[in-house]
């Protein structure tokens, strides 16, 4: 039988290791052990990064109830969170025209959005038909012809790169809904004094199921509780987007999300077929419960180094960030997450770059001229509608 030495130091490790793991649900191990999760294969993340954010986040969450709600079973936690829903719902009814009005002053108010740019249309819905059409799972480009390796690896790292992209818009969405409070807050409670401690408790609750339960979401049972289709129009016309939520906060995440999209796009590579082929493979509904359990944390990892992103200013420096080439794109976030001294001059100095030009204006004049783009649709683009945009990232 052999004998396995172990160093103080390796036993150390062995225990953080350990320690770290025991902060978070069994099925996390495993995908994170099986490389089970959209992140992980990536190459985004030196040793054990994800874990230690992941980690990070699981504090987070729990922070977020004074009693140890671990002791709860999942059934019982799901279930006080469908009833407070529904009390949401409830109270929401008499007054859906006025809360659709704060979300849409709040989305405007946020990013700064001069009046004419983007019509914003936000709509309370009693719920997202099982019947709507999503992508659900990652497509493969296994049937698709290259012209060579070069163009196989091309596409391999355009798609690492949009998946992180991803998780960064959904974190930054989530950042930007928690610190918009003082834009709404007062309105509703005047309207029901009730509703903000409610949403307090619908998103905590939401956050922690969905971080601690290994969500399977398939074609009939999507579990959507909110939607956003954003129309970039031809010239002379006006960019729509169009957010629905079963309750308000979700709605106003929506909303925000459709703006963070807008920018995300920019990111995507030129021609038509390479946008396709990354947006099939990276962007998928399954992929979203893993975006929200790190994205936060990936966005509070690019904040790290700036201390802190303006909304005003996130228009120029999400696109200065998502338009760089993949290669300089996974350089800088992999010394982003790991924490580095690099990382943090990185993205001060693409933040210090973005924040003095004109970038924002250049965008707000772009959304009203991109012709020949069709339909962003719940961050994802579908097959119709990448092969009718014609050019318009540059």
């Amino acid at each position: 039988m052999k004998r396995v030495l172990v160093n103080e130091d390796q036993m150390k490790l062995i225990n953080e290791a350990v320690e770290m793991r025991s902060n978070l649900p069994q099925f996390m191990h495993l995908s994170l052990d099986q490389g089970k999760n959209p992140f992980s294969n990536t190459g985004y993340f030196v040793g054990t990064s994800l874990e230690k954010m992941l980690v990070k986040r699981a504090g987070e969450i729990k922070a977020n109830f004074t009693d140890d709600i671990d002791q709860y079973s999942k059934d019982k936690v799901f279930s006080k969170l469908a009833r407070l829903i529904e009390k949401c719902k409830r109270k929401e009814e008499p007054i859906r025209d006025k809360l659709e009005k704060i979300c849409n002053n709040a989305v405007v108010e946020i990013f700064g959005i001069p009046a004419g740019v983007i019509q914003i249309d936000c709509e309370l819905v009693e719920g997202i038909p099982p019947g709507e059409q999503f992508h659900v799972s990652p497509d493969t480009d296994e049937d698709f012809e290259y012209d060579d390796v070069e163009a196989i690896e091309a596409n391999d790292a355009e798609t690492k790169k949009r998946r992180i992209v991803n998780a960064l818009g959904y974190g930054a969405s989530q950042r930007f809904l928690e610190q918009s409070s003082k834009l709404w807050l007062s309105e509703i409670f005047q309207l029901d004094e009730e509703l903000p401690h409610l949403y307090s408790q619908v998103m905590k609750i939401n956050e922690y199921l969905v971080f601690n339960s290994d969500v399977e979401i398939q074609d009939d049972n999507h579990m959507q509780g909110g939607t956003v289709e954003t129309k970039l129009k031809h010239e002379g016309e006006v960019t729509e987007m169009h957010a629905r939520g079963i309750i308000f906060p979700i709605l106003l995440h929506e909303a925000i999300r459709g703006v963070v999209e807008l920018i995300a796009s920019y990111g995507l590579p030129d021609d038509i077929e390479g946008a396709k082929r990354v947006t099939n493979i990276s962007d998928a509904l399954e992929n979203e419960p893993w975006d929200m359990r790190v994205g936060p944390v990936l966005w509070d990892s690019v904040c790290a180094g700036i201390g802190g992103v303006e909304t005003e200013d996130f228009p120029y420096f999400f696109k200065a960030l998502v338009t760089l080439p993949p290669e300089q794109f996974g350089s800088l976030m992999k010394n982003v997450f790991a924490g580095t001294r690099a990382g943090k001059e990185g993205v001060k100095r693409l933040y210090d770059e973005s924040k003095y030009d004109n970038e924002y204006d250049k965008f707000t004049n772009d959304l009203a001229l991109k012709q020949d783009r069709d339909v962003i649709e719940d961050a994802y683009f579908t097959e119709e509608e990448v092969e009718q945009w014609g050019r318009g990232y540059e």
